[in-house]
């Protein structure tokens, strides 16, 4: 027979009970309906109270206890669920023991009726559900988030395509109407405006390309040095005829204690600058947008610059500050419709910003009255060779002229693109040759030599990381120059790592491309000239044979090339002839240095400078070729100046006894040379000057040496007759 079930005692069911509450930490409640409520141990223990810590009533539960905000919603679902099944489960907040309020879910049910029919009981659990209160908590705001950047990019994917279609729109509509409106007039026109749009529509796709770069953590900088008046140059140019057409004042204070050259990346210090002036104009209605830039401080070879654009806009509110450098997100998107623009300005000026190692962008902005943006950024001390090469490609790069000579291998597929780039080059004098893809450049390659190849990426049979595989494994020094409209910096990378030399990007910019052949494109050594670049026996014939003398006046003159002369070569490069003050300015330098070089025989830089002199003087700007060879010979002049005063040997210092007399007719023989204005060459001021320190006047000596090293001969004659009349008296016994 089956054993009986073991009948548990009723002590040994409530111990369970209490067991299994106390390690569920469930507190346990009954209520009368009027003031008397009980809770087991747990509901005190769970709020953080240690058991039955107070006496309950329903007058304390409500007024000390219970959430204020929870009181209504609590009762009335309560009753609502009573009603419907005699039971509640419901969620409310009440005090706990450290001062804030814990989620408890309670749940209940009638337990007794009174001889109405009415609930006179009422018994249940209390639940400690704060974590579980957190967590929904989190996800909400968590799902709240992710539904505000679903918003923010659906809104933003709608103002790009917007932002793109506009000047695509404008540069289809303008070809259209090319086709049956052909007058030169109106064409030209035409074209300026598709121009326009290009560049509107390349500067969005710009935008977005680096903000998914910056994003990505794929943002390369590129240390190079640059001028830093050319990037002022560039945001005047670019932003002073907009803020003239909005009748706004467009002004810019620059401190003058900056270098001319700086090393950074000057296209990202450009970009972020460009953004944030475009910016300001954009949200700018009237009075006036000025940008400000300051050295604030020098330490460690490097410059921190602080720069200030400031408005007299919209303004922003804190909130719309606030949400400026969200991603994906603008201050407010009914002013960017209004206005216009992608809404990356800001965005990626910011993270340029931290990325050049920069500090925060500090606002300061009120609705109506306009925004003052600032920020500082680190800029590098570049050293001489840095500079002098900077001055050389700078001129070659923004000269209108500019001319190469080799031959171009261009790999492209696409006929326009082909169209484009080979007249680009055979602008600039370069031979070029086509090959439609990837297999025929590698034929070509075996077949010829060319001086640069520039490489399409995508195209059909071999693409140009196979095809240039391929080239290296039989030509390993050609430059290979990536050509593609694929800008991202992991496209550059791929390039890179397939054996290119460096990227261009399409379309294909003029100056980039002037700087790519550049870099990169073998040119004819500079600074080679059929002519001496010094004849010092001329020189020295029209200076009396004095080699003292023109060593002296050639140290100068390479002082002066430093200082006045190469800026003037770059000068004559940004020269606008239809300026009267600009030739004139560039005519008195150039003849100025067209004497001291006469006097000096450096007859080639002579020369050129008559050729230039004349150009000048007829209202014309020098020649691109005339340029060139300007700069060059300049630092040529330089080199020969210190190779001149280098070569000659330093004589060991003498040893003088003093005898007054010797002195003395000495003394006699400097002061007529003196009277007359002679020159005094070095070896007769040093014997003078060594019999003069053997003397017991050799306190005058430096005195002497002093004047004569300046060429202050009053002040040396006047201390010479002084010596002299000391020695005729007797003084030197």
């Amino acid at each position: 027979m089956n054993p009986q079930p073991q009948q548990l005692s009723t002590e040994e069911i409530n111990q369970r009970f209490r067991l299994t509450m106390e390690a569920t930490n469930t507190g346990l409640w009954t209520w009368d309906m009027g003031e008397n409520i009980t809770w087991s141990d747990e509901a005190y223990t769970q709020l953080g109270y240690t058991p039955q810590a107070f006496e309950l009533s329903m007058t304390f539960f409500l007024t000390t206890l219970l959430h204020p905000n929870d009181r209504a919603s609590m009762f009335t679902g309560i009753e609502r669920q009573i009603a419907e099944s005699g039971r509640f489960i419901i969620q409310f907040r009440l005090k706990n023991a450290s001062g804030g309020y814990s989620w408890i879910e309670g749940r209940g049910k009638t337990t007794a009726y009174d001889a109405q029919g009415a609930p006179s009981m009422m018994m249940g659990t209390h639940l400690d559900i704060s974590e579980r209160k957190k967590v929904e908590a989190d996800l909400a705001e968590a799902k709240e988030r992710s539904e505000d950047a679903n918003r923010a990019k659906s809104e933003f994917l709608a103002n790009m395509s917007h932002e793109i279609r506009t000047p695509l729109n404008a540069i289809i509509g303008f070809c259209e109407i090319a086709h049956y409106d052909d007058a030169p007039q109106k064409l030209h026109a035409h074209l300026d405006k598709i121009h326009h749009a290009g560049r509107v529509l390349l500067d969005t796709i710009n935008n977005i390309i680096d903000y998914a770069a910056i994003e990505s953590g794929h943002l390369d900088l590129h240390r190079t040095p640059f001028f830093f008046a050319t990037i002022i140059d560039h945001l005047y140019s670019l932003f002073a005829e907009s803020a003239k057409n909005k009748g706004l004042a467009f002004r810019a204070h620059v401190d003058e204690t900056l270098e001319r050259i700086y090393c950074a990346d000057a296209l990202r210090v450009r970009q972020l600058l460009t953004n944030m002036i475009a910016n300001a104009i954009k949200f700018t209605d009237s009075g006036e947008v000025t940008f400000g830039i300051t050295a604030s401080r020098v330490e460690e070879g490097r410059t921190w610059v602080e720069y200030r654009i400031s408005d007299t806009g919209i303004g922003m509110s804190e909130e719309q500050q606030q949400r400026l450098f969200s991603t994906f997100s603008q201050a407010d998107n009914s002013i960017t419709r209004v206005h216009g623009g992608s809404g990356l300005g800001l965005v990626i000026s910011e993270r340029l910003i931290k990325a050049l190692g920069g500090s925060q962008i500090l606002i300061q902005s009120t609705p109506g009255v306009g925004s003052v943006f600032k920020f500082e950024l680190p800029l590098d001390h570049c050293s001489e060779a840095e500079q002098e090469a900077l001055v050389t490609k700078h001129s070659l790069i923004n000269d209108p002229d500019f001319k190469m000579t080799g031959h171009i291998l261009l790999v492209e597929d696409n006929l326009i693109n082909q169209e484009v780039a080979t007249a680009q080059l055979e602008h600039i004098g370069l031979t070029c040759t086509l090959a439609q893809n990837g297999v025929q450049a590698v034929a070509l390659s075996r077949q010829q030599q060319f001086d640069l190849i520039l490489m399409d990426l995508q195209m059909p049979e071999l693409d140009g990381y196979e095809a240039t595989k391929q080239i290296r494994r039989f030509d390993t020094q050609t430059p290979i120059i990536a050509l593609s409209a694929a800008a991202m910096t992991q496209d550059r990378r791929k390039a890179l790592d397939a054996g290119m030399n460096d990227h261009l990007g399409k379309p294909i910019d003029p100056k980039e491309l002037h700087k790519m052949l550049l870099e990169w494109m073998p040119q004819p050594q500079q600074g080679v000239f059929d002519t001496p670049i010094l004849e010092p026996e001329i020189a020295l014939a029209r200076l009396g044979g004095k080699t003292a003398l023109y060593e002296k006046l050639l140290a100068h003159f390479k002082t002066q090339i430093a200082s006045e002369f190469l800026p003037l070569s770059e000068a004559l490069g940004r020269l606008d002839v239809a300026s009267p003050s600009d030739i004139e300015e560039a005519e008195r330098e150039v003849h100025t240095l067209k004497g001291v070089s006469a006097n000096l025989a450096a007859t080639t830089l002579y020369q050129l400078c008559t050729s230039i002199d004349t150009a000048l003087k007829e209202g014309t700007a020098p020649t691109y070729a005339e340029r060139t060879r300007f700069s060059q010979l300049l630092y040529a002049t330089r080199d020969a100046i210190d190779e001149r005063l280098g070569a000659q040997p330093t004589p060991a210092p003498a040893t003088v006894s003093y005898d007054a007399q010797v002195l003395q007719r000495s003394l006699e023989a400097l002061a007529a040379q003196l009277e007359q204005n002679e020159f005094i060459d070095d070896a007769t001021g040093e014997k003078l000057l060594l019999q003069l320190a053997a003397s017991p006047l050799s306190a005058q000596a430096k005195t002497l040496e002093e004047a004569l090293g300046n060429f202050n001969y009053p002040a040396a004659r006047a201390l010479v007759q002084s010596i002299l009349e000391h020695l005729k008296t007797g003084g030197s016994t």
